[in-house]
C-alpha cells in the first residue's frame, strides 16, 4: 500500500506565507527546522526579527523543547518560547514587533491553549496582573503568566498535528495591513 503525505510542517509554513501575502505583507520562509531549547530560540528569533525591515513576516516550523523543573507550572513549549521572546522584545525596547508561537494541533503542552502572541508590552501587562515573567519562565509556568498578560492563543483542537509554527513581524511604518490591531 503506497504512503502519501498530505500535510507537513512545510505545507503549514507555506500556508502561513500565503496568508501573510494575502494581507499585503511579504513573507520570509526560513527553511531550517525549529529544534532546541524553547527559551534560547525565543531570544534568537527576536534577534533575527529586529535585523530585518518591517512588513516581512518571518515564518518557521518545527518543534522546540523545554527542560522541566521538578514541579512545572502550566503551559507548553510554544508558550515558553513566546514568553522568552517577550522578555527579549522588552529588553531591546522593540515596540514594533510581534511574535506568535503555536501548535498546529491547537494544543500546547498539557494546556488547552495553542500558544501565544506576544509583543514588547507583554511582560508589563503580566507584571501589572501580579506575575513575574522571569520566575514564570524558570518554573515552566509560562501559561499562567501569558494568561495574566492576555496573550494566550485559543484555537481549539484542529485535529491536524504537523508541528509548531513561529511567526514574527515588525510593523514600524506600516499603516494599512488588514486585520492587524495596533492598540
Amino acid at each position: 500500500m503506497p504512503v502519501r503525505i498530505v500535510a507537513s510542517v512545510g505545507s503549514a509554513c507555506r500556508a502561513a506565507a500565503a496568508a501573510a501575502r494575502a494581507q499585503g505583507l511579504q513573507a520570509r520562509l526560513l527553511r531550517a527546522r525549529i529544534d532546541g531549547d524553547a527559551a534560547e530560540l525565543g531570544a534568537r528569533f527576536v534577534a533575527s526579527l529586529v535585523r530585518q525591515p518591517a512588513g516581512i513576516v518571518q515564518i518557521r516550523g518545527g518543534e522546540s523543547t523545554v527542560s522541566l523543573p521538578a514541579q512545572p507550572g502550566r503551559g507548553g513549549r510554544n508558550q515558553h518560547l513566546a514568553l522568552a521572546a517577550a522578555l527579549e522584545l522588552e529588553r531591546r525596547g522593540q515596540h514594533d514587533a510581534h511574535l506568535l508561537a503555536a501548535g498546529t494541533d491547537g494544543v500546547d503542552g498539557a494546556s488547552s491553549d495553542a500558544g501565544a502572541l506576544v509583543d514588547a508590552e507583554s511582560c508589563q501587562r503580566g507584571r501589572d496582573a501580579g506575575c513575574d515573567p522571569v520566575v514564570s519562565l524558570a518554573r515552566a509556568d509560562s501559561g499562567t503568566f501569558l494568561e495574566a498578560a492576555g496573550d494566550l492563543l485559543h484555537t481549539g483542537p484542529t485535529l491536524t498535528n504537523v508541528g509548531d509554527l513561529v511567526l514574527g513581524l515588525r510593523l514600524e511604518g506600516i499603516d494599512d495591513v488588514a486585520g492587524i490591531d495596533r492598540e
